[in-house]
């Protein structure tokens, strides 16, 4: 369970998240919002990589306050970062092995752990492929392999579908359902039929503060609210559109 209490963050004067709370438990949980919604400072402050303003972050009833708490938690967590732009001339498997070894696991476990992640994303075939020469596709799955690699009980990802074509989109979805069942999964995506589909718990981020939460189904019911062209827009999409007008008018 990560507990979050009237988080806020800012870069410089601009407040990127206000006075965000929210509790997320198992599952996969879908985290939605449009661009600059606080979706990725978010995040962001769950890795560590930026200090809040004033609020708390708890994992499982401990305050992730101190070096001790930081490292223990980073240590059971795997991350995919929106924009991984290193490690052009590492390939698919020496990445893994590599970021295996940076979360403790020896040579011959980091070896084996990577095999699996990067079978578990599709890329056996291209395991010795340097990853500047991959597709943006590809590419995006050896990132994800990396952040499944030591079996984390957390999994945040930032855009993991970002560049997956619709084969790839559904096989991921299939990998993170699987997943989900016994550890904490974290998404965040522009596409909501992504997470409509993949999330038993939905987020909705306007302007650095919580506008809503609920199931997929809660989402779908809301599409009434709205006047989008049904045949251009799903229920989920329609139904996210709906917050967002209503975010404006408050």
């Amino acid at each position: 369970m990560i507990d979050i209490d009237n988080l806020t963050l800012a870069y410089g004067p601009k407040r990127a998240l206000s006075g965000f709370s929210c509790s997320i438990g198992s599952g996969v949980t879908g985290i939605l919002g449009p661009n600059g919604a606080g979706k990725s400072t978010l995040f962001k402050a769950l890795t560590g990589t930026l200090t809040p303003l004033g609020g708390t972050i708890r994992r499982d009833g401990v305050e992730l306050a101190g070096s001790k708490a930081w490292r223990d938690h980073l240590a059971r967590l795997g991350f995919l970062p929106q924009d991984p732009g290193w490690f052009n001339g590492f390939t698919v498997i020496e990445l893994c092995r590599y970021v295996a070894g940076l979360r403790g696991l020896g040579a011959r476990a980091s070896a084996s752990a990577a095999d699996r992640a990067v079978a578990n994303v599709g890329l056996a075939d291209h395991r010795r492929d340097k990853l500047g020469t991959l597709s943006g596709g590809m590419r995006r799955r050896a990132f994800i392999a990396q952040a499944i690699v030591h079996d984390p009980p957390v999994l945040i990802l930032d855009e993991p579908t970002s560049g997956l074509d619709p084969v790839q989109r559904l096989r991921l979805r299939e990998l993170l359902a699987v997943m989900g069942q016994d550890r904490t999964i974290i998404v965040s995506t522009h596409l909501v039929e992504d997470v409509a589909h993949l999330a038993a718990h939905i987020l909705v981020l306007d302007k650095g503060k919580l506008a809503w939460e609920g199931d997929p189904a809660a989402l779908a019911r809301r599409a009434t609210r709205h006047s989008a062209d049904p045949d251009l827009a799903s229920l989920y999409e329609r139904g996210f559109l709906s917050l967002l007008s209503e975010s404006e008018d408050s």
